[in-house]
């Protein structure tokens, strides 16, 4: 009731900050020296879990 008397709407939710699975491969490979193989085979696993990868 006081966040309510405060102004503050205590249903709203906070704005996403997420990243995608796609976006944190791409950044965890692109931060290690990895032949091209492995980062196929990454991109690959990560394609069955249904996440889209480039």
């Amino acid at each position: 009731m006081s966040q309510i008397q405060g102004g503050v709407d205590p249903t709203a939710k906070p704005a996403e900050t997420g990243i995608t699975l796609s976006a944190a491969l791409e950044e965890h490979i692109g931060e290690r020296n990895l032949s091209g193989r492995t980062k196929e085979s990454y991109k690959r696993q990560a394609g069955r879990s249904g996440a889209l990868v480039r």
